[in-house]
């Protein structure tokens, strides 16, 4: 006779895996339905897994389900859940590992770019469940007079993140957004390195493609260097930012929030 725990422990491990289990581990005798009934009815389990888990990972990963086509994706998501099982009752955390999973997953190994579009979409959904906090704006820079702004250190929202990506997942992500035109992403262009700011100035998170100098700039404001300290490594690395032009866009982004005012 299994305890109670062995039966839990079996039921849950079928119901997880279908790899040619007949649930042989004493859980069919056990139960009163008998062998045949009980086996029917625990495939009913694994669908329904099978179709929540892909539900939450085509939520998570819309452009990835998109570029791997629906079949692909059931097989990928499939073969990921068998290495990387749910451990939370949040299926929202079901795909924090799928970008490097990606890395080594055979059957995908014809498309590089593919962990780093799941990089991307995995920070987007970061992002969406980000704190909320109180944006800084350019009346909160300018009341402290110039001379004090520059020598500001900024802290950045919990909901944006800057991404150095070893392909074109910005570009590609925008494509496949509503008016997005997919047909102006060729192959040369995956293949070129991009840097990618994620942030979310209200509810709805955005991506935006940024040059190497406003990339580095944010990285080092992000690292606690002040205003004018940035500048100054700018100059030194023989790069520049037209601020007239990028601080709106980054206080429009959202990108950073007031001191301590997260809620």
């Amino acid at each position: 006779m299994m305890v109670l725990t062995s039966q839990q422990q079996a039921f849950a491990e079928g119901a997880r895996d279908r790899l040619g289990a007949d649930l042989s581990h004493g859980l069919m005798d056990a139960l009163s339905s008998g062998p045949l009934a009980a086996q029917a009815g625990m495939d009913v389990y694994r669908n329904n897994m099978a179709v929540a888990w892909r539900h939450a990972m085509a939520t998570t990963y819309p452009v990835l389900a998109q570029l791997i086509g629906i079949d692909g994706f059931k097989l990928l998501v499939r073969d990921y859940v068998r290495v990387h099982p749910s451990t939370s009752g949040d299926l929202n955390q079901l795909g924090g590992q799928l970008h490097d999973f990606l890395k080594t997953y055979a059957p995908l190994a014809d498309y590089p770019y593919f962990p780093a579009v799941a990089e991307l979409e995995w920070q987007l959904h970061r992002s969406h469940d980000a704190a909320n906090h109180v944006p800084l704006t350019v009346v909160d820079l300018m009341a402290r007079g110039v001379d004090d702004w520059m020598a500001a250190t900024v802290k950045f929202a919990p909901s944006a993140a800057v991404l150095r990506m070893p392909y074109a997942a910005g570009m590609i992500w925008l494509a496949h957004q509503e008016g997005g035109d997919v047909t102006g992403v060729s192959a040369q262009h995956i293949r070129q390195h991009e840097c990618v700011l994620v942030s979310r100035p209200q509810w709805r998170v955005q991506v935006e493609v940024l040059s190497e100098s406003e990339c580095y700039f944010l990285e080092l404001l992000r690292d606690g260097v002040t205003f004018e300290a940035a500048f100054e490594r700018l100059d030194e690395a023989c790069l520049s930012v037209d601020f007239v032009a990028f601080l709106p866009r980054c206080l429009t982004a959202g990108v950073w929030c007031m001191g301590d005012d997260v809620v």
